[in-house]
């Protein structure tokens, strides 16, 4: 019978536990972002396709500030 005896742990103690948790696990995550947005950013700048989204980019909005300007008739 010892092995199925009930533990009590105060209301205050399990909210205590589970602030903790959450903290830590929040933690992870951010730390966990943080690399895989790290790794994929040196990645990209390994590659060159990025000078090509700069001028598409840069296309579009020069289409836009030319076909949106209030005085295009």
């Amino acid at each position: 019978m010892e092995g199925n005896e009930k533990v009590y742990k105060s209301r205050k103690k399990i909210i205590f536990d589970n602030f903790l948790g959450g903290i830590s696990w929040s933690f992870g995550v951010w730390i966990g972002t943080s690399i895989i947005l790290l790794l994929t950013f040196l990645i990209a700048s390994k590659v060159d396709f990025v000078p090509i989204i700069g001028n598409f980019v840069a296309e579009i909005t020069k289409y836009v500030a030319v076909h949106n300007s209030p005085f295009h008739f």
